[in-house]
């Protein structure tokens, strides 16, 4: 979505969402929401911000200008923190700081079950984003949704986020968090720690503050900010499916109307030609003979529309693809490079530590009832010298469809 937003949808501090309005003067809160399902349709052009706990960030180097090659960079990093997978689309890198070359991956998570036409027309982003923070290296703890969360700033940007269970494990998480940075080589030395709760700052900050030798204060309530920052593509699936099928269905709407309007140009065309002369007739019968080619031409667009409707549901290959990665393990540590799906064949390519994962995917695909009119085969899985991973290819094809 390329619209610039006029309203954010915010996770409140406790329960539920907050929707403010975008002024040139700053936001504008104008009412809580309790359940996005029962609140009817969102406003046009709202921005939602998913809260920490539905997203996952990797602050990552990446040493390169290219916008391109820094996603690629980024991506390849994700894949190899099992934080991302080969086929996933729901994430996204934004630059934190050019002169350290610090991003920050954002891969969507467990978003919040919502019916997908309440979201198909807004655009995403994550809470984090919307915090005032100052220039200084800052943590800022918050409530979001009931839950306390760590927001990490540099340079003014988030680069990192995590959820805690409560404010008395703090000091601990953020020992933890910042030997990980040091090991990665993320520069961060945190300048201050603003917390949100004053009353457990009144009984533990001189604590914290002497523990972890940073300034510790209160960091009361205050409206959120927004500076014009891009959309995240972090997008849940079910809203990709659902923006595909609404685009399906405009294109739809869109040739019906041309038709229509091409039925009553005809009818009008008609209706002229038979008060004119009779000399005339022949001059409309010869145009009648030059639109035939272009009329041809339109049935035989609308043969290829019709063709793309198995395309523009979600039976296929969505539901295909679906049924094939429910069979990974839980740790995913065999993967997929490659899952090819068309009509009658599938194509699935993917490396493995062992060859017993392999042997216990490729039954199951076998036994799979939605598969029940594909035959599998595989061929014997490579060992990688270097890597010493199991290369695998397993293939299917169609009962009756393509061969071998």
């Amino acid at each position: 979505m390329s619209k610039q937003p006029k309203h954010l949808l915010l996770p409140a501090e406790e329960q539920g969402w907050a929707l403010w309005q975008i002024r040139k003067d700053g936001l504008q809160r104008m009412k809580n929401i309790g359940d996005l399902e029962k609140s009817g349709p969102l406003p046009k052009e709202t921005r939602i911000a998913f809260p920490t706990s539905s997203v996952a960030i990797k602050p990552m180097l990446v040493q390169s200008d290219d916008v391109d090659v820094r996603k690629g960079i980024a991506r390849l990093q994700l894949e190899q923190s099992n934080m991302l997978s080969t086929d996933a689309q729901s994430w996204d890198v934004y630059t934190v700081g050019l002169e350290t070359s610090l991003s920050a991956g954002v891969v969507l998570m467990q978003p919040e079950p919502l019916t997908p036409e309440i979201l198909v027309d807004q655009s995403f982003d994550m809470a984090a984003r919307f915090y005032e923070s100052g220039d200084l290296d800052a943590i800022l703890c918050v409530k979001e949704q009931g839950s306390w969360s760590l927001l990490f700033y540099k340079e003014a940007q988030p680069f990192y986020t995590e959820t805690i269970d409560s404010l008395d494990s703090l000091s601990s998480y953020l020992r933890s968090i910042l030997i990980k940075f040091s090991l990665d080589n993320i520069e961060f030395t945190p300048e201050i720690i603003r917390i949100r709760d004053e009353n457990w700052l009144s009984s533990n900050g001189r604590l914290l503050e002497q523990d972890l030798k940073i300034p510790v204060e209160y960091e009361g309530s205050r409206s959120p900010v927004f500076n014009g920052q891009k959309e995240l593509l972090i997008i849940p699936k079910e809203v990709l499916e659902a923006r595909i099928k609404k685009k399906g269905g405009e294109k739809i709407k869109l040739i019906a109307l041309v038709v229509l309007c091409l039925y009553v140009i005809g009818f009008i065309f008609v209706m002229k030609q038979h008060k004119q002369l009779d000399n005339k007739i022949e001059i409309a019968q010869q145009e009648a003979v030059e639109l035939e080619p272009k009329w041809m031409e339109y049935q035989q667009d609308m043969m290829k529309l019709n063709e793309l409707d198995k395309v523009l549901t979600n039976n296929w290959p969505l539901a295909s693809f679906e049924r094939i990665v429910s069979h990974i393990p839980g740790r995913q540590e065999l993967r997929f490079q490659t899952v090819e799906i068309q009509n009658e064949t599938i194509l699935i390519k993917g490396i493995s530590p062992n060859i017993n994962l392999i042997n216990k995917l490729y039954p199951q695909l076998k036994k799979e009832p939605y598969f029940k009119e594909y035959e599998w085969s595989m061929l014997a899985p490579v060992e990688n010298q270097k890597t010493k991973l199991l290369s695998f290819r397993m293939e299917a094809i169609k009962k009756g469809g393509a061969s071998k």
